[in-house]
């Protein structure tokens, strides 16, 4: 799995946020100061991940992202030997074989609207639903498809110097 794009527009201290990811993007790395958000950037991802069926678990420390008040969305494109069994179903069925490999992931929480939408790229805006929830059901169903941690919480003694 490869994230495409992070798109928040209102989520805990961050908003107006959009990271667009090309295809050959190789190594992404967070660097920040203390408390800039590095890990709840990195908590959203696995969050994500999981609500797509790319994860079975996620430990999140500082609560469900998705709990909090937002408005953000994250595209995933899926390397098609990710798993068998989505590859299998896929292109066995005609109008799933334009899917671009693309799941893309907007959620709302506000004082009056809240909803998670999972949508699959390529294919016919009335067949992305079908697509997308058989998709993320065998996600889910795989045996391939690991655990995700993310140690975001280690605390490091401050290094002394040497005079």
């Amino acid at each position: 799995m490869r994230i495409r794009s992070i798109g928040i527009k209102n989520w805990r201290h961050f908003s107006d946020i959009h990271l667009q990811l090309q295809k050959d993007t190789g190594l992404v790395c967070i660097v920040g100061a203390n408390g800039t958000g590095k890990s709840h950037i990195l908590e959203l991802i696995g969050a994500c991940a999981h609500r797509v069926g790319l994860s079975q678990g996620v430990e999140i420390p500082r609560g469900d992202p998705f709990a909090d008040v937002h408005e953000l969305h994250l595209q995933f494109h899926v390397a098609s030997d990710v798993s068998e069994t989505v590859e299998q179903f896929v292109s066995s069925i005609e109008d799933f074989r334009a899917w671009d490999h693309t799941l893309l992931l907007h959620s709302k929480r506000s004082d009056t609207e809240t909803f998670c939408r999972i949508t699959a790229g390529g294919v016919a805006p009335d067949k992305s639903e079908t697509l997308t929830s058989n998709v993320v059901d065998r996600f889910r169903d795989s045996k391939d498809v690991h655990f995700l941690s993310l140690d975001a919480d280690r605390a490091y003694p401050p290094k002394k110097h040497q005079y």
